[in-house]
Parts: C-alpha cells; structure tokens; sequence
C-alpha cells in the first residue's frame, strides 16, 4: 500500500535512496535542486508487479529496481517517476497502449499527462509518444533511446543541461561561453586540447561527459534523433582554443556559438584571427577573433 501524501517540507529527499548507486556530484546537485520522494506516489515492487500482471504487460525487473528507488520522484518540476505513477495517472493503460520500438514494448516510467519516459526489459531509457504531442502533430510514434538506465539518466540529469529536464534550473556554475557542433562526435578532441577530465559516472552509449569548473563537454550520438557535441566554457581563451580544434569541419557542420556580451568585438578593434562556418539553417557566417590571449572579443559577421 502507498503512504500518504506529505508535504514537500516532510518528504525524504530523493538522494536518500540513490546514495550507493550515484556519484558524489550527483548526490550534491540532488540535495541543491531540493528533489524529494513522495512516499504517497510509489509502491513496493511486488505490488507494481501485481499491477503490470492485472494490465498484461511484462514485468521488467529493472522498472521494479527504478520504482524501489525513485518511484515517488518528481524530476525538472514535471515529470513523475515512475511506472507506479504513470499506472495510477492512467487507469485504462494496457498492452494497445504501450509504447513499441522495434519489437520491444516499453513500459512507462513518468506520471505526466502525455507519457514520455520509457523503459525497457534491459533498463535501457527512451523518450517517445505512442500519439500525437501537441508540439508537433505529425510526430506520432516517436521513440528513441536516450539513457542506458536509470543511474546515467541521474547522473546528466544532475548536470541540467538536458532540455527535457529545464536546462540551467537552479544551478549557477559560471560558465560564460559555448559552442556546439552539430552533427558530429568531438569530445575527445575538445577535451584533450582544453584538458577537461572525463566524467565517466555518466558515460553510456548515448552520451559522454568531460567535466570540471572550467569546462564541461558533453557528446550525444542518438542516430536519427540528437547527435552533436557541445563545450561550455569558463572564458573566451577557451572559446578560441575551441573554435581551432573545430576549425576542420565547419565547412560541413553547423555551429552554434554563446557568448557574454563584454566579449562581443568593439568598433576598431584589430582582427587576429576568421573561421568560416556554417549555422543552424546552413547559413554560412564568418568568426572573427580581435584583441589576444585573456582579452579575445568575438564577431559573427554573416557573410
């Protein structure tokens, strides 16, 4: 049987239960984000189980593991865990309602009124609607892979950067820049020439990160779906080193390209340096790079 519902200020916080699978770094954006564990939105997994059997759908053990760990976890302010939730919010859900990828019918991990995280028997993670979103009508069956399981979903999750999860929501980590380019798989490259160490705790298939407080990388090749590196950075001095280890295919690649506003180029200044790349929408621009090392300023100058 569920618990009652407490109030935020009474529930447990949701690291409690995942301190012995989760980095450090995780377990202490977890606690600064506030995420907490209500007891009234989860079940024990035997009662799960029961509830999967009653539908006739399959009773994927690591769906019991994620419920028995973070069932009753609200995560980005919107999506309830877990497969306890996404039952109770969807009383008439069965088998014609799953989501299928492949051959494979996923189970729903999240309570949300349009179900959009899912698991399947290996505890791979996917995003996808058996129906139309509202966002785009014609999207309808949509499924893709995006974690390898659970403990790297918390591990990048933690990072919040993930647009699913509301990018930057509640975490200052000072990072000025960033560059992304799309289409291709850099961060071995980026992350040697800016000397960022791995963040192996979120590596999967998906995905892998570089992290520390001058630089975080992070690499995503979902065939079909997101595929890009993005490097964001600590100071314009990194942002050109970036732009150098990039340089060979940005004829071919979009770039996207943040910057603070007391590094855009002022009126007069000398050029040093011009990359010519492509944006989002094949929109061929020139880089300029005025002033020198701990002073460089930046132009976008569309050609």
């Amino acid at each position: 049987m569920t618990e009652r519902s407490a109030t935020p200020s009474e529930q447990p916080r949701a690291s409690l239960s995942l301190h012995d699978v989760l980095s450090e770094h995780a377990i202490t954006a977890l606690d600064r984000l506030d995420v907490r564990r209500d007891p009234a939105g989860t079940c024990p997994p035997r009662e799960l189980a029961r509830m999967l059997t009653e539908r006739g759908l399959p009773v994927h053990e690591p769906v019991l593991e994620l419920e028995a760990r973070a069932g009753g976890v609200t995560l980005g302010g919107k999506t309830p865990l877990a497969t306890y939730r996404a039952l109770s919010a969807h009383p008439d859900f069965g088998r014609s309602e799953a989501l299928v990828c492949g051959e494979e019918l996923l189970l729903p991990i999240d309570g949300s009124g349009m179900l959009e995280f899912w698991m399947d028997r290996e505890g791979t993670i996917y995003r996808g609607w058996p129906e139309s979103p509202p966002w785009d009508p014609e999207d309808s069956g949509f499924c893709a892979p995006i974690y390898a399981s659970y403990t790297t979903m918390f591990e990048r999750f933690a990072f919040q950067r993930e647009p699913w999860w509301g990018m930057s929501a509640g975490l200052d980590d000072g990072y000025r820049c960033s560059l992304t380019i799309h289409g291709r798989s850099l961060g071995d490259a980026l992350a040697q020439a800016l000397e960022v160490p791995a963040f192996s705790p979120a590596w999967d298939r998906f995905a892998r990160i570089w992290h520390d407080r001058t630089a975080h990388i992070e690499e995503v090749n979902v065939p079909g779906y997101r595929a890009h590196t993005r490097a964001d950075l600590l100071s314009t001095d990194q942002l050109v080193r970036a732009l150098e280890v990039v340089a060979p295919v940005m004829a071919q690649a979009p770039l996207s390209i943040g910057l603070p506003v007391h590094a855009a180029a002022q009126p007069g200044e000398r050029e040093i340096r011009r990359f010519r790349c492509l944006r989002p929408g094949d929109r061929p621009v020139d880089i300029l790079v005025h002033g020198g090392p701990g002073n460089y300023r930046i132009e976008i100058r569309p050609l």
